[in-house]
């Protein structure tokens, strides 16, 4: 992949597991071990994925994103103790904490969608767990399909069995369906988190494009070299993503941006996901979703 200027221009120093500042590999041993004596001989493996894993890990902005493979449902007693470690181990990582799912293997092995899950943290979930609640979860959560994806192509084994063990494929079908999930109200939430919507909106596009999955910062990168209109808006993110910097964009130029990417998404499907996607279908997901006018 081409790489542009602005990353050496920024003197910005990103990550992979390889590299990871020793407090966050630290982080996540104790992670590792906690899983290890939770779950026991339940637990089939442990599994990186998210910027860390792609090289684009920022400390102080990014979370650590990972994906543990259970052989059998957990226990409430299981749950409880994994919210507790949780809890305390994402409070240590800056940025934005801790992501974890845990699924059970056979769906791991044979995925479906929306992909069923046993447990899920992240910081969204800390007052509801600090509260005493855990659970209950939904039935499945469309999100795991992309992670999924990641897995596959680009993740990492931190414990247990190999990747390609435990893991089936996930289709080009499912994996968009699951980045377009998550547009479904952009237009409402674009101002929430412009950075997140910009950069998501980009790897999208890269990923119809290429069929390569990408982080954040690479679809961004993708789209300065590869893409003419908003470019200053684009690079304007990968700078507030790279330095931890407070976002201030135009709400208008965002709304354009996001009308524009979506527009480019809903031609470029049409000609390129032509084999493992039905086109029809999925633009009758987009526009049950709203997102013809609107997210990721």
């Amino acid at each position: 992949m081409e790489r542009l200027g602005l990353m050496s221009n920024l003197n910005v120093k990103c990550y992979n597991y390889d590299n990871a500042p020793k407090r966050v590999k630290a982080l996540i041993g104790k992670l590792i071990n906690a899983l290890k004596s939770i779950l026991g001989e339940n637990l089939i493996g442990v599994y990186l994925h998210g910027s860390l894993a792609m090289g684009g890990f920022v400390p102080g902005q990014s979370d650590v994103d990972v994906m543990v493979v259970a052989e059998n449902a957990l226990s409430d007693q299981q749950k409880e103790s994994l919210a507790k470690s949780c809890l305390s181990l994402s409070k240590e990582i800056d940025g934005k904490g801790l992501e974890m799912s845990v699924i059970l293997r056979t769906y791991a092995e044979h995925p479906v969608y929306p992909m069923p899950f046993e447990f899920h943290y992240s910081e969204t979930w800390r007052s509801i767990f600090e509260s005493g609640q855990i659970g209950p979860f939904p039935k499945g959560d469309p999100d795991l399909s992309a992670h999924l994806r990641v897995i596959s192509e680009r993740g990492i084994t931190l414990f247990g069995k190999p990747i390609n063990k435990v893991f089936g494929s996930i289709s080009d079908k499912d994996y968009l369906k699951a980045l377009r999930y998550d547009l479904e109200d952009i237009l409402e939430s674009l101002m929430s988190d412009p950075v997140y919507y910009i950069l998501n909106l980009c790897r999208i596009m890269a990923f119809i494009k290429t069929r390569k999955v990408m982080s954040k910062k690479e679809g961004g990168e993708w789209y300065l070299a590869n893409e003419k209109s908003f470019k200053k808006l684009v690079k304007q993110a990968l700078k507030c993503y790279l330095l931890n910097l407070k976002p201030d964009f135009d709400s208008d130029e965002l709304k354009e941006f996001a009308k524009y990417a979506l527009q480019k998404l809903d031609v470029a499907s049409k000609q390129v996901l032509t084999n493992d996607l039905d086109y029809d279908e999925v633009k009758r997901d987009i526009e049950r979703h709203g997102v013809i006018a609107g997210r990721n």
